[in-house]
């Protein structure tokens, strides 16, 4: 071994004594930390406004989806019953099934992120969206009249008694029923609760009035579920709806 390596084994040794040293230090001892008192006080004062509201948002598609679904159809024991969604239904083996899902499949022009081009969803209320929306309600709520009234398909089930009392396909209902009606439509889809009697149905008394004389004086008649489905379809498009 010569002298240059016995001298640099040397050194290494020494450094690992050392090193050893102050870890042994280090561990034998706390270093004592002083107690300071501090008061934390906002930096500035936040304007709340003296408006008891907040800007209004627009449900997400899912949303959307799952709250045209739950109008539609009943909770049995949480279990949600009836439900009507915006979709295209086929035959499989004899069996109907859900070939497609509109609000999946126009996903990505509503605004859903694809985690690729946007990781957020678009909730702007655009053109776009009252037009895929009207879409969605006008298919629903004929699905809807047409179950209640006793000629819905298969897949639709059996009738929920979305309108209350009143049998829709009456060409003359009287006004009570049709005020009770509207007050219990106003509050399942929008979460409004009026009493039938009130001036606040006033508009939607003219909707229907207005959807049930036009049903009547079509060339070729319509059923009188027709006016109904038109207050389904506005109730929807309406921004009581979709907005929160």
């Amino acid at each position: 071994m010569t002298t240059s390596t016995r001298l640099t084994l040397g050194l290494t040794g020494l450094t690992v004594l050392a090193g050893l040293s102050l870890l042994a230090g280090c561990s034998s001892g706390s270093v004592p930390v002083g107690h300071e008192d501090h008061t934390f006080v906002d930096p500035r004062e936040v304007d709340l406004g003296a408006d008891p509201w907040r800007e209004r948002r627009r449900m997400d598609v899912d949303q959307l989806d799952m709250s045209i679904r739950e109008v539609t159809g009943n909770r049995v024991d949480g279990v949600l019953v009836g439900g009507i969604g915006w979709e295209r239904w086929g035959t499989r083996n004899g069996e109907p099934y859900v070939a497609e899902r509109y609000f999946e499949t126009f996903g990505d022009t509503l605004g859903v992120p694809d985690y690729i081009n946007s990781s957020s969803e678009d909730t702007s209320v655009s053109l776009l969206f009252e037009k895929f929306l009207d879409d969605a309600a006008r298919d629903v709520c004929r699905r809807l009249v047409e179950r209640e009234a006793g000629n819905g398909r298969d897949y639709d089930g059996e009738p929920q008694g979305i309108f209350g009392a009143v049998d829709i396909t009456s060409t003359e209902p009287s006004q009570g029923d049709v005020d009770q009606t509207l007050a219990d439509l106003l509050l399942r889809f929008h979460g409004r609760s009026l009493e039938p009697s009130s001036e606040q149905l006033q508009p939607w008394r003219d909707h229907f009035d207005r959807l049930a004389a036009a049903a009547a004086s079509a060339e070729e008649p319509l059923p009188p579920q027709r006016a109904w489905e038109g207050v389904c379809v506005a109730l929807i498009t309406h921004p009581d709806f979709y907005t929160y």
